[in-house]
């Protein structure tokens, strides 16, 4: 079985999206195809789909840093 990474690591901002979304913030695709994450004050906009991990790692980060709860909270 092969993973093609870019699918990927699309799929695990789309995830993002949705736990954004979960957890209370703001979360779109603008419709230029820019993702917006609103997390208190903090707007992160992400422009392209991280190419690499350590890209997706630095977004995670962002997020993390603006409020968001990572890993996700298990039945609340």
């Amino acid at each position: 079985m092969t993973i093609d990474v870019e699918d990927s690591l699309d799929g695990l901002v789309d995830l993002l999206i949705k736990e954004v979304a979960a957890q209370g913030h703001g979360a779109w695709i603008s419709k230029s195809g820019v993702r917006v994450f609103q997390i208190g004050d903090e707007m992160i906009f992400v422009p392209e789909t991280p190419r690499d991990l350590p890209q997706w790692r630095r977004l995670l980060y962002q997020l993390i840093a603006a409020g968001l709860r990572w890993p996700p909270p298990r039945g609340e």
